[in-house]
């Protein structure tokens, strides 16, 4: 497989504008640097990490049934969470809400700049405004959304891309696009003050679901593989349109 590394900065919406260069844009040196580049086409086993503590279960939810579904690494904080996305570019992030209600700034900003970077984050039994919170969002509820608490068996997924030039990168972010796009206001976003010159793509997704059945499990793990899929099309799509 060819591999491409995509690093760094950043619903569902994607926007292309223009033709032109681009650059990598790379997270924190904080972090570490992964031991490889992330492919460019979809892994046949997507790296998902588990994030919960030893024992824990919730509804359907434990370590021995996210491995079946799919999980590739267990970790039980989030420095073993840090080491393993070292070794491995993450695809998705599977969080037990006592992990998401115990944070430091140093995890906070890891975890955006994996959320900006397309991984997918699924929280579980984690409230909606907490979870936007550790996001650095002001809400994922829409205007028109009614705010039903998500409870002890509820889950929320999340996905974020933002790829294009780094000046292009922060003219976006400076817009608030993410929240102005839970909010229905894509028209405000899709030309930002009309300088964004370079070829960019940028994406926003969520969900609701729940774990205490089999079948919410599989329509999550579906949406799951869904969300994952569409970034590696995206980064595709990216090295396609820059190449033009």
């Amino acid at each position: 497989m060819r591999k491409i590394l995509f690093y760094g900065t950043g619903v569902v919406i994607a926007l292309i504008f223009g033709i032109g260069a681009y650059a990598i844009v790379v997270g924190p040196e904080s972090f570490g640097s992964p031991a490889e580049a992330r492919f460019l086409e979809m892994p046949a086993n997507p790296h998902i990490i588990y994030l919960a503590p030893q024992g824990t279960s919730r509804g359907l939810v434990n370590e021995k049934s996210m491995q079946a579904r799919g999980a590739t690494s267990n970790a039980q904080n989030w420095q073993a969470a840090r080491l393993t996305a070292s070794q491995r570019p993450v695809d998705a992030l599977l969080i037990e809400a006592s992990i998401l209600g115990n944070t430091t700034p140093l995890d906070e900003e890891w975890l955006r700049v994996q959320f900006r970077d397309g991984v997918a984050i699924v929280g579980m039994g984690v409230e909606d405004d907490r979870f936007a919170r550790v996001l650095g969002l002001q809400t994922l509820l829409a205007p028109t959304e009614a705010s039903i608490p998500i409870g002890p068996t509820g889950s929320r997924l999340v996905m974020s891309l933002v790829l294009g030039t780094p000046d292009d990168v922060r003219t976006l972010e400076s817009t608030d696009w993410i929240n102005q796009a839970i909010r229905g206001e894509e028209r405000n976003i899709i030309s930002p003050s009309g300088k964004i010159n370079n070829v960019m793509i940028n994406s926003f997704s969520k969900s609701r679901g729940r774990l205490d059945s089999v079948q919410e499990l599989d329509t999550l793990f579906l949406r799951l593989t869904s969300v994952i899929e569409n970034a590696y099309k995206l980064r595709a799509e990216f090295q396609q349109r820059i190449k033009k």
